[in-house]
């Protein structure tokens, strides 16, 4: 029986511009954010700014997105 089962709401995938933990890229196209992109880097430092930066082949001091090519 159906009702027995929840719906399903994925795997928790977050596509391109994820940041692994649900979070957003403030370095990503969709979510560019300087205010988010220095928070980020305060709070959690260069390294892990720059790991989140590359996952959207940005990185840490870029002054705009970059933009996915179609």
């Amino acid at each position: 029986s159906a009702h027995f089962w929840p719906t399903s709401v994925g795997g928790g995938a977050n596509g391109g511009d994820g940041g692994g933990d649900g979070t957003k890229n403030p370095w990503g196209e969709k979510d560019w954010n300087l205010t988010a992109q220095g928070a980020y880097h305060r709070e959690h430092g260069e390294d892990k700014a720059n790991q989140m930066a590359k996952l959207v082949n940005s990185h840490v001091g870029a002054t705009s997105p970059t933009v996915k090519k179609a």
